[in-house]
């Protein structure tokens, strides 16, 4: 009875293990690129309920990192430190599997992009060559 338990066990755990849909682990990692201290604080929602996570504080140029054992959604906030701190930014971010974002400031509005996106974006500075001057003869 143990053994043929097993074996349909077994059997589920391989059709359900290469299926498609399956979302992967990853870390998912917050780094404040900007030049002032921020708050981060999750919410999530329970019964229907939204409820606030405790709040951090990320230092210019810190980084959080958590690991989550499936991909998914947060819901963010970033506000500026103190009691009654401004809002920054408000959203949702979602990720599959090892991924970084990067809470950075642009045009006076603070954002929250995946640091591969906003690498994909960075321009490539050019830098003007000089042709190297000339040598007179002596």
């Amino acid at each position: 009875m143990t053994r043929s338990l097993l074996i349909i066990v077994v059997a589920i755990g391989l059709a359900w293990g290469p299926a498609g849909g399956v979302a992967r682990a990853g870390w998912v990692t917050l780094s404040n690129d900007t030049s002032q201290t921020v708050v981060v604080q999750e919410m999530v929602t329970v019964n229907g309920q939204v409820r606030k996570c405790k709040p951090f504080k990320l230092a210019p140029g810190e980084t959080v990192r958590e690991f989550h054992p499936a991909g998914g959604t947060k819901k963010l906030t970033i506000l500026e430190p103190g009691l009654l701190g401004r809002q920054l930014f408000n959203g949702d971010v979602t990720w599959k599997d090892d991924t970084t974002f990067s809470i950075h400031r642009e045009a006076d509005k603070f954002k929250l992009t995946d640091a591969a996106t906003l690498n994909a974006k960075a321009k490539p500075v050019s830098r003007e060559t000089k042709p190297a001057p000339e040598k007179k003869p002596r």
